[in-house]
């Protein structure tokens, strides 16, 4: 009866007035949102989702593929290197960038790196059902800067999109492994990174301060990043701080958005999707 449903509203264009709204009703009132379950979505993709009440799960449910302009935006980059790309998903979730990201993009090789354990097994299990276990590669560590070998991780069990380093969604942590951005890269013998994608909830300062050693070179990989004024506050940042970092290491910043448009100095909009590169004329 889901896939039926979801079937249905895949059908009909992602933007279609009043389709979300009527999804969510739907599903409430059949009683369907709660539960963990597998749901097809584009390119063949079977995704094995928590719930259907996260903005992750529900979207996958009713469009076929989460945020498809993130994965257009990255699919767009890896599509023109000439080598096996090599992307760094960090925040990787449940898989719902990096599956169809590997499913357009055979020639890619794809770190997702998602630190909550329990969304992690659910990582593991699509990339094991959709069979890409030779692309995309899972790994359960919280990259940052904090100098301990553990870190206390927040992941609300229903919202499981919204996991933090901060308390914000929940009060129950999680205790995982830590280690920075540039260890990652070393530990796993990652000679050239082409592409990171980054959403970890405010945090992307701490994980860009621990990456000096890959962020600094002039061919430093090209980052696709979310910046939140509140979610940065709640991390213990300054609005901004990200895009500070970044600017500091040599990238300049394009709103991914608006056609790559250049940013001149520090975006000041509340939420955005920013390009950074230090390759584009």
């Amino acid at each position: 009866m889901k896939q039926f449903i979801a079937n249905v509203f895949q059908r009909f264009p992602d933007r279609m007035r009043g389709k979300q709204r009527i999804g969510r009703w739907l599903l409430k009132a059949l009683h369907m949102s709660n539960n963990a379950t597998q749901i097809q979505g584009d390119f063949g993709l079977n995704y094995y989702l928590p719930n259907l009440l996260e903005n992750v799960s529900f979207e996958i449910f009713v469009n076929g593929t989460f945020e498809k302009e993130t994965v257009e935006a990255i699919f767009a980059i890896v599509r023109n290197i000439s080598h096996e790309a090599v992307v760094l998903d960090i925040g990787a979730n449940i898989g719902s960038i990096a599956l169809p990201l590997a499913a357009r993009s055979k020639n890619t090789k794809i770190y997702c790196i998602e630190a909550s354990p329990r969304v992690f097994q659910f990582l593991k299990k699509n990339i094991e059902i959709n069979r890409m276990d030779a692309n995309v590669l899972p790994h359960n560590v919280c990259l940052s800067n904090a100098r301990t070998e553990f870190v206390d991780f927040f992941s609300p069990i229903e919202q499981f999109g919204k996991g933090s380093l901060s308390p914000v969604f929940t009060s129950v942590a999680e205790n995982v492994k830590n280690q920075s951005l540039d260890r990652f890269v070393r530990e796993h013998a990652i000679k050239k990174v082409d592409f990171i994608k980054i959403d970890v909830e405010g945090f992307e300062s701490q994980v860009f301060k621990s990456g000096a050693d890959l962020l600094s070179p002039s061919d430093a990989p090209d980052i696709l990043f979310e910046v939140c004024d509140w979610a940065e506050s709640l991390a213990g940042n300054q609005a901004g701080d990200s895009q500070r970092i970044l600017k500091e290491y040599g990238y300049r910043l394009y709103d991914s958005e608006r056609a790559n448009a250049p940013i001149k100095d520090i975006s000041s909009a509340a939420f955005a999707m920013i390009l950074a590169s230090k390759n584009r004329s």
